[in-house]
């Protein structure tokens, strides 16, 4: 009030810094996450499951398992070579367990088959999610094209600002310097194929060997005999008599047979990923790429190159942005017509209303000075303040008016109404704000990390917003002029004293509004047992029925519109089958495109299977006024009738890959055994799986047991291989060579480096024949492979999984409710009738872990949250129980959550547990202004019943105008109609309005009458031990004397 300057111009650097940072600010789609995961991928092709399990996957499991912090590891061996991933536990620092990884991987590479030439490593966080991902096609020559995508586009497309990796998938592999042998003439001419290889493995030399000194100069030393040409290669000498390469074997350069296909829309060419660097700004990042794109679609070099756009994270961004930038305009328009409506004054409603912007750009600028980015769960933090920025400013314009109308000056109204108020708001504001305290104690989780990140932005407006109704409202209400009060009609002649009805509407709604409360709250005071037995009947039937109709899920799904055909392939099948089983499924979903609105087809197989993406058109692209004709959901139900279902050797599952996680879809729950034998592992998973057949909710129960594999298994004859002087891992090699062929050191040209493979000609390397005839060298000389070993059949799994050191299985199946608790518990339930050998576990899948863990961090939140809303309300009243009169408004706040959960058909998850944390610090404001205008009263005289009536009549505007901007500001996050890539917040704003609904309604009740009933509480107990007291300490009677 003395320094209005100094306060505007306070509130101008803050609104100004705000608004800097709110175009400096990197736009994301998530927020940035660390999680505590890290993936490696070993590549061993070739090799069988239980060749990669013993050859890698074990000493991988035993180095990494020396890594402190490690919680569990999980490894894949499958005929490709091997995938661990690792979860470390709560609180690990990250970038400290990459470089023990690291360090770990070099170690392992002493102990890894000389083959392995790379170890991939893979750190999961939010960056490591694509920003986009497209597909480039020319016709023409294909393999030219190719060629260019990987030698020019991806250079231009690494070089564009923000960009940190550039991915290509193409059907066409990479050429490489082809050494193919001819098993004739290596029998012809004496030569063993392993004598060869080693041969060959150190033709290619370039290496430091020291240094010398030469007239006073130190030079390096270095020896090379490297070949840069394939001609180089081919006149290699490989044995004593001056046999060269060429003589047994043909050197070329050209392309390996294809083992995969790629295709979108039928048209050849590249897909192409992009992912951006970690603070680049994911909306401008996708900006370059697309230029960019059609910057090299205008060169002349590229001519005729299309492109097709399978996924922009800058339009899901975008089209959020704008979704809840849109849903927060709604709200704000519907809190500020609502504060007009009870102010029935325009300069006071503009005053308040100004707390909004005011507030929400300040907090863009401690967001940006604390690193925060704007996502999708800082922006919906943000929408959900809208409504609850006004509150402090309502309470003490409000309180400012009533002493106007009560004949003060504005400015005697506006210091004295604001400092009555000002404690009362000030812990109010507290109260909301605490409740955030608990989330950096929170172990980890998709919870955990969300919440930090909603819990930033909102307090920093919600602070903002008290400094407002403490500074510029004083400020403004003091300077508008007195109104002058108007005349009242003379009800002697008016018409409104004839007419009673008219008479009624002549006062104001609100004040009819006012009356009506003080006669139920005067009546609930008076009937307090009746009072308290119904709300006890109403918990009591919420408790039974609509809690547990609610479901509990994890996180809320998120629809892209895209749908994948999985297709898994015996081994039998060849590229050519594999074509000809892709053709057919793709010309059945081709006849479904126009009824289903398909828009592109993203084809990629090989001949163990692959994938078919189907994408469909977005509501955006539909004309205004038009939708989808079909759900996502209700589309790949359409396609699963409609696709071939009596392929043999094909499996085909579709799945909507939105909602994955780890290869499920969101509604598959799983549970896992673990033992050592694999054999007894099936045999109590199927035990176990007829079990989970009997369960009404769950159906497509599966085992996740590879497809087991025909091996041709060949037993070494010991005693031979002795006589010939042959050690049987020679014999291993040998073979090993002579299937998969052999990687040697690279061929150097012209600034590239091509590979170099050596192996049989592939119409021999497919050949039992020819395998017989491959010769081993021993002491004898050449020994044929058909002299040494023998030939067997056998079937081994496609893949081996293990957990912590133990081989698991996993049973899967498909819920029909929402209730993941419920299932769980039915789950649990037959886990413990089932009796397992001694060494065998079973444990429930990981989508239950999560669910666990979110629900652990949700119950010590909130009774943190309780604890220290109780803390701040004891040191306001003085007072150890007038809190628990407020903290009584808790409960009755869930009973609304529940109903208007069930009533929507809303199940509660995640983010709809985020919203029940700040309905708790927000439900207890209305209370905190109500008890303290009650003391207020009573220490001014009046008596406690006409002291609750009153305060409850002057503090009903406040509370019903705080409340009402508050649920309207979420009405539309509550019930937005978004979809089609977009996130879905209407759990939490349905859980919000809803309890925010009853709260406040049975807050006007039950808080007052609740006060009354604690009161009388302390005055027993205190008149009891004080009775107690006086008794125990009271002088005992003199006995009187006896007359002589």
């Amino acid at each position: 009030m003395r320094h209005p300057v100094a306060v505007l111009m306070t509130l101008a650097s803050c609104v100004g810094v705000g608004i800097i940072a709110c175009y400096e600010m990197p736009l994301k789609f998530l927020p940035e996450m660390d999680f505590p995961f890290i993936g490696s991928f070993i590549p061993y092709p070739g090799a069988t499951p239980q060749q990669v399990e013993r050859e890698i996957a074990i000493p991988a499991e035993g180095e990494f398992r020396t890594i402190p912090g490690v919680s569990r590891i999980w490894s894949s061996s499958t005929t490709d070579g091997c995938r661990i991933n690792m979860r470390f536990e709560s609180g690990t620092n990250m970038a400290t367990a990459s470089a023990e990884v690291r360090d770990r991987i070099e170690r392992l590479k002493l102990k890894l088959p000389k083959d392995v030439d790379r170890i991939l490593l893979f750190r999961h966080n939010s960056n490591s999610i694509p920003i986009m991902a497209f597909g480039l096609f020319r016709a023409g020559d294909e393999m030219e094209f190719i060629h260019l995508v990987r030698t020019v586009i991806r250079s231009r497309l690494s070089r564009v600002e923000g960009v940190a990796e550039v991915t290509i998938f193409a059907s066409k592999p990479e050429p490489e310097v082809l050494i193919e042998f001819d098993q004739n003439r290596l029998m012809t001419h004496n030569v063993a194929l392993y004598q060869v290889m080693g041969l060959l493995q150190t033709a290619n030399l370039n290496m430091s060997v020291g240094s010398l000194n030469d007239a006073g100069n130190k030079f390096y030393v270095r020896v090379t005999d490297e070949y840069n040409r394939p001609e180089d290669l081919a006149e290699i000498v490989i044995s004593p008599s001056g046999l060269r390469l060429k003589d047994v074997a043909h050197v070329s350069f050209r392309t390996r047979e294809a083992e995969g296909h790629y295709d979108i829309d039928d048209k050849g060419g590249a897909f192409i990923i992009i992912r951006k660097e970690s603070e680049a700004n994911a909306v401008q990042t996708c900006r370059n790429v697309l230029e960019e794109i059609e910057r090299i679609k205008a060169d002349p070099a590229f001519e005729g190159v299309e492109d097709k756009i399978f996924f922009n994270q800058s339009e899901l961004i975008l089209t959020a942005r704008d979704g809840l930038i849109h849903e927060g305009q709604a709200g704000g328009l519907l809190a500020i017509i609502v504060l007009y409506i009870f102010l029935l004054r325009l300069r006071p409603t503009l005053v308040v209303a100004l707390a909004i912007p005011v507030s929400m750009v300040t907090a863009l600028g401690y967001m940006y000075f604390t690193g925060l980015t704007l996502n999708m769960i800082t922006m919906v933090s943000m929408i959900v303040a809208v409504g609850m920025l006004v509150d402090d400013a309502i309470v003490v314009v409000e309180n400012i008016f009533r002493y106007r109308q009560l004949g003060l000056d504005p400015v005697t109204s506006a210091v004295r109404g604001t400092q009555e108020v000002m404690v009362a708001v000030t812990a109010s504001t507290i109260t909301t704000v605490v409740v955030f305290i608990p989330v950096f104690y929170m172990q980890s989780g998709e919870m955990a990390a969300y919440m930090k990140q909603f819990a930033v932005p909102m307090t920093a407006a919600l602070f903002a917003s008290l400094f407002v109704a403490f500074t510029l409202i004083p400020l403004s209400t003091s300077r508008m002029k007195q109104e002058k009060p108007r005349q009242r009609r003379r009800e002697d002649s008016s018409v409104w004293n004839r007419w009673r009805v008219l008479r009624f509407f002549h006062v104001h709604p609100i004040t009819r509004l006012i009356q009506l409360y003080a006669g139920i709250l005067d009546l609930s005071l008076r009937r307090r047992l009746a009072t308290v037995v119904t709300i006890g009947a109403v918990m009591l039937i919420t408790a039974y029925f609509p809690y547990r109709r609610v479901g509990m899920q994890d996180m809320p799904t998120l629809d892209l519109r895209e749908i994948d055909v999985q297709v898994s392939l015996d081994q039998n099948f060849d590229m050519a089958m594999a074509t000809d089983v892709f053709e057919q499924l793709k010309d059945a979903i081709k006849k479904q495109r126009d009824e289903l609105d398909i828009k592109n087809l993203f084809t990629r197989y090989g001949p163990g299977g692959g994938s078919i993406d189907v994408y469909l058109k977005k509501p955006e692209e539909y004309p205004m006024g038009q939708k989808p004709p079909y759900s996502t959901q209700d589309a790949l139900n359409i396609l699963w009738q409609r696709l071939p279902d009596r392929l043999p050797g094909v499996d085909i599952r579709l799945a909507m890959p939105e909602t994955r996680r780890e290869g499920e879809t969101a509604k598959t729950v799983s549970v896992r055994l673990s033992g050592d034998d694999s054999a007894r592992l099936v045999q109590l998973a199927e035990q176990f799986q007829w079990m989970m057949r009997s369960l009404p909710n769950i159906t497509d129960v599966n085992i996740g047991v590879p497809r087991t594999k025909q091996e041709v298994q060949l037993q070494v004859d010991g005693p031979r291989a002795d006589n010939a002087g042959i050690n049987p891992s020679v014999i291993a090699r040998t073979v090993d060579v002579a299937l998969r062929g052999n990687r040697l050191p690279y061929l150097k040209q012209g600034g590239r480096e091509f590979p170099v493979w050596a192996q049989f000609r592939e119409e021999d390397r497919k050949s039992k024949d020819n395998l017989e005839n491959v010769a081993v060298i021993g002491k004898t000389g050449l020994v044929p492979l058909n002299q040494l070993v023998s030939f067997g059949k056998a079937e081994i799994p496609s893949s081996i999984e293990r957990i912590d050191g133990r081989n698991v299985i996993g049973i899967s199946g498909k819920v029909s409710v929402n209730d993941l608790l419920q299932v769980q518990r039915e789950l649990r339930r037959l886990m413990a009738s089932i009796e397992l050998p001694a060494g065998y576990t079973m444990d429930v899948g990981d989508e239950f872990r999560e669910l666990n863990a979110n629900l652990a961090n949700f119950g010590t939140t909130l009774s943190m949250a309780v604890i220290l809303i109780y803390i701040v309300m004891a040191a306001l009243f003085e007072s150890l129980l007038l809190p628990l009169s407020i903290l009584m408004s808790v409960p009755l706040a869930f009973i609304g959550v529940y109903w208007g959960l069930y009533f929507t058909g809303t199940s509660l998850d995640t983010i709809g547990l985020i919203g029940c944390i700040l309905m708790v610090g927000v439900v207890v404001r209305n209370g905190i202004v109500i008890v303290d205008h009650i003391n207020l009263l009573r220490s001014q005289g009046m008596t406690r019943h006409d002291a609750v009536v009153q305060a409850g009549r002057d503090r009903f505007r406040p509370v019903m105008m705080t409340a009402l901007t508050t649920i309207l500001g979420i009405m539309p996050l509550a019930f937005e109609s978004r979809s089609g890539g977009t996130v879905s917040f209407i759990s939490l704003g349905r859980s919000l309005v809803a309890g925010l609904t009853t709260g406040t309604i049975l807050t006007l009740v039950i808080v007052p009458l609740f006060y009354t009933l604690i009161e009388d509480v302390k005055d027993f107990i205190v008149h009891f031990f004080g009775t107690f007291y006086r008794l125990r300490h009271a002088p005992m009677p003199e006995p009187s004397e006896s007359p002589e």
